[in-house]
């Protein structure tokens, strides 16, 4: 017999269903299933090996996360690459009530959540520009999300996810290099090598993007972006002081970012 009922539906709509499994949260070498060589991790991950998120985290991040801040996230967040005119399926995760979306500040429409629904989805003809999806509650605006098309790439940009670590000689910092066009919008294809220095009291410990099929050593100084970012990790000695780790790429204008270390 042919299951009529959606499958989240019974998490969705039960009280007494807890939530639901997932193998697994993030990405791991190994187990490239069902892909082969050069595939050198899983693909089940709702996060890469990069420790980026993939589109699927928002839609978990969406039904797990319904009680707390209200987010809305638009899939694909490549609006670059596609040819004028042509059928796009834009998929929108969010939390709301409902969402409008707009293409170059034109309503494509608005569609409503329920219990049962997974996401919103549209079928927008491509123009260059800014597709925006506006989630509301009881009337009003209460989050944004929004992308861009990108021209060609122009520079690094990069972003620690916190400015201070302790001198322990285990502290990690994490920081994102994008690949930016002039506007400093992520170049959704960009693959170009990246190439690391870093000065002060710490260390390069790690680099990746999330590439399943790319075999760039995770304990370089170099290592090729993917989707347009790149992650290094930069750890504490046991001396305090300013750390920088600084990113160049060909004629891309290189970037920085700085990381200060302290008394654990």
């Amino acid at each position: 017999m042919a299951l009529t009922i959606p499958l989240r539906q019974p998490v969705n709509t039960r009280a007494w269903i807890a939530g639901e499994f997932i193998w697994t949260g993030f990405d791991y070498i190994g187990e490239p299933t069902p892909y082969t060589w050069p595939s050198k991790n899983s693909y089940f991950g709702a996060i890469d090996t990069a420790y980026l998120p993939k589109d699927v985290y928002y839609f978990y991040q969406s039904k797990w996360n319904a009680a707390g801040p209200t987010m809305v996230h638009i899939v694909p967040m490549n609006w670059t690459n596609w040819t004028a005119g042509q059928s796009v399926k834009v998929m929108v995760y969010t939390n709301a009530d409902s969402v409008e979306l707009f293409l170059n500040s034109k309503s494509q429409g608005s569609k409503t959540m329920s219990a049962t629904t997974g996401h919103l989805q549209w079928s927008v003809p491509f123009a260059t520009g800014t597709l925006q999806a506006k989630a509301t509650k009881g009337g009003t605006v209460v989050a944004t999300d929004t992308v861009q098309s990108a021209g060609t790439a122009a520079s690094l940009a990069m972003k620690a996810d916190r400015s201070s670590i302790a001198a322990d000689g285990r502290d990690l910092a994490f920081v994102e290099v994008d690949v930016v066009d002039a506007q400093g919008i992520i170049v959704p294809q960009a693959n170009n090598k990246v190439d690391f220095t870093i000065s002060g009291p710490g260390a390069l410990v790690g680099l990746d993007a999330g590439d399943s099929t790319n075999h760039d050593s995770y304990k370089g100084t170099s290592h090729a972006a993917f989707s347009g970012k790149l992650m290094a990790i930069v750890q504490s000695t046991t001396t305090a002081g300013t750390i920088t780790l600084k990113a160049t790429s060909g004629s891309l204008t290189g970037g920085s970012a700085v990381i200060t270390t302290g008394t654990p």
